[in-house]
């Protein structure tokens, strides 16, 4: 069964493995960590199968007057073949 698995501030060790196959600086763990210097909210998610590392995504969440909303910059990082999972 694949999971979305939520990381807390201070376990990033499975985000860093996919850094080397990110195609976008905002798949990297450096931009999350400046989001969230600069007040950000972000949640930051990876992709997991039976403890098999599948990929990484995060949501960065921003206030407007009236309205907050989320999106995922740049998509989802996937590092493995899904369609061989």
């Amino acid at each position: 069964m694949i999971e979305f698995l939520k990381i807390e501030n201070t376990d990033f060790n499975l985000f860093d493995k996919s850094d080397d196959n990110a195609k976008y600086f905002y798949h990297f763990q450096g931009w999350a960590d400046f989001l969230m210097k600069v007040g950000y909210e972000i949640e930051i998610y990876v992709i997991k199968k039976d403890k098999e590392l599948l990929g990484n995504f995060f949501i960065e969440y921003h206030r407007r007057r009236f309205t907050k909303y989320g999106y995922i910059p740049a998509g989802f990082n996937i590092i493995k073949d899904l369609s061989k999972v």
